[in-house]
């Protein structure tokens, strides 16, 4: 980014407002008349005021600088609004930039920006029921008169709205609380009658889906063909309607609705089934010549999606293989998601050094660029919002997971995933745990407050509250 300043005679204090994370800072000076003295140059960080900052060490260096550049990357995009980067657009999204808000209370101690952005994004409903993909914004509006003339390509995309049903999910589980579920309900259920409305044999069609005034987005560079995108979406909303608000309506005393998502649901997940799952793969394909995608088996693994066992769903997402696309860095959650579920966090931390550990943006910036190949200096962000590594690292290596809203119970799964030792301290609403796991020992103090349970080797023990306690190491 660049900056053109016209200065008169005399002293002149400037500050650019601007929201990226900065390496080199390089200033010249064109057309002065005499001698020209430059006082002091420097950038102002701002940043969240977190109650709590993240604490954790690995035993390799890459890796360590990684996880690093993950959290500097969301106090770069977690601020007032949650958004894809700051330089660019500064607009909040769901979807992939969602993924964010998952990990400000382990790593910060604090649900509140994610409370913001569920009030702040609910605001930018259309009268279709679906909710403008980024919002608060500026390029939408306009693209709201535009894309049914077919001046742009981009409307609302229809799969933020999807990923916004399940962001009410995951801030009830890490947060306990839900006020702000209740305020956006009637939204939620009139987004579910949206989805209703789209279904055509069960299954979302993406193409038909993206005519008119919206769009299907999914992710770039996964897909070959927009038709390809429709077994994703489909999976998609069939866990946001039956895994994320039939829970929420339950909670809440809705027991109707709850009842009538998940028949919609299951009833998308078994048309889904009929239509593509391959019994040839033992997986599900997205096209005619049996082209995969790593989002649809993600789903279908995180959300018991296709026939018991999951076929070899985990075992493609391991091998990647040709034929199976695989999602830009915001998305890659989902795949790291679905293998840690499967008891395969190794892979994820061999692709963790396979594929993250050299970007540019990490080895030169500190921070967790765009796409997988940039070219310095255009228009992809430096400093995005991909949460993989740290999807590893809390969801990995730590193996945390709620149980119950709240973390009043939970459950870690500790693992060194090939590394020698780690150590993580988490903060929980409950208060802080703290992990110290080697080849040797595995040590852990439990929060005073809350149930926790450790599982090594498939056998769960109790956490004593607020105690250290010594188990024997998982790998």
């Amino acid at each position: 980014l660049w900056s053109r300043h016209v200065c008169c005679e005399g002293f002149n204090r400037l500050e650019a407002f601007d929201y990226e994370a900065v390496k080199h800072l390089q200033i010249h000076i064109h057309g002065a008349k005499g001698e020209v003295t430059l006082h002091r140059a420097g950038v102002r960080l701002r940043e969240y005021a977190w109650p709590s900052q993240p604490q954790f060490q690995v035993d390799d260096s890459e890796l360590q600088r990684l996880f690093e550049a993950n959290i500097q990357t969301i106090r770069n995009s977690v601020q007032d609004i949650t958004v894809d980067g700051m330089a660019r657009e500064r607009q909040q999204y769901s979807g992939d930039c969602g993924h964010q808000l998952q990990y400000v209370q382990p790593a910060f101690g604090t649900t509140a920006p994610f409370a913001r952005f569920l009030r702040h994004y609910g605001q930018g409903q259309l009268p279709s029921g679906v909710f403008m993909d980024s919002w608060p914004c500026g390029d939408r509006l306009s693209r709201l008169w535009q894309k049914p003339f077919g001046l742009s390509d981009w409307g609302p995309i229809i799969d933020h709205s999807i990923g916004f049903c399940l962001d009410h999910y995951h801030y009830w589980m890490n947060s306990g609380d839900l006020e702000p579920v209740k305020e956006n309900w009637p939204k939620l259920m009139k987004f579910a009658r949206f989805i209703e409305s789209e279904l055509e044999g069960g299954v979302m069609d993406a193409v038909r889906s993206a005519a008119g005034q919206h769009s299907v987005w999914i992710d770039h560079i996964a897909f070959r063909r927009q038709e390809e995108k429709s077994l994703a979406l489909t999976l998609y909303a069939a866990a946001a309607l039956g895994h994320g608000l039939a829970p929420l309506g339950e909670a809440m005393g809705q027991v109707e609705d709850a009842a009538w998502l998940r028949t919609i649901s299951t009833g998308m997940a078994q048309a889904a089934e009929a239509r593509w799952w391959s019994k040839e793969k033992q997986a599900f394909v997205n096209s005619p010549d049996g082209r995969m995608d790593d989002r649809s088996l993600a789903t279908a693994l995180l959300f018991g999606f296709g026939p018991k066992g999951g076929g070899r769903m985990a075992e493609i997402l391991v091998e990647q293989p040709a034929d199976l696309g695989l999602s830009y860095p915001a998305n890659t959650p989902w795949l790291y998601w679905a293998l840690i579920e499967s008891g395969k966090t190794e892979a994820v931390i061999k692709d963790l050094k396979k594929r993250w550990v050299g970007l540019p943006s990490v080895v030169l910036n500190g921070s967790i660029q765009e796409m997988w190949n940039i070219e310095l200096g255009s228009i992809h962000l430096m400093s995005h919002c991909a949460v993989g590594p740290l999807t590893a690292l809390y969801h990995g290596l730590l193996g945390l997971k709620p149980q119950k809203p709240g973390f009043a119970e939970y459950q870690i799964r500790p693992i060194l995933g090939g590394l020698k030792s780690v150590e993580i301290t988490t903060h929980l609403p409950i208060g802080a745990l703290h992990l110290r796991l080697s080849e040797s020992k595995c040590e852990v103090l439990s929060p005073d407050q809350g149930t926790g349970w450790i599982s090594i080797k498939g056998e769960k023990s109790l956490l004593k509250p607020g105690a250290w306690q010594s188990f024997a190491p998982s790998d």
